[in-house]
């Protein structure tokens, strides 16, 4: 993970993402910056969509 630099995404475009739409929260990576790997199959089934909550301990 730390090798593509993860995005917590909780907008787009400025408008909140709606649960319907990837939302309330989406784990994203940067699929413009690492095409080759990300822009897969594999590399889309990293993606986490519909996060509605993380526990830190």
């Amino acid at each position: 993970m730390e090798t593509y630099g993860i995005i917590l995404a909780h907008s787009q475009n400025g408008k909140r993402l709606a649960k319907d739409k990837f939302g309330p929260l989406f784990l994203i990576y940067p699929r413009d910056q690492f095409a080759s790997t990300l822009d897969t199959p594999t590399g889309l089934a990293k993606f986490i969509w519909q996060v509605c909550r993380i526990d830190v301990k």
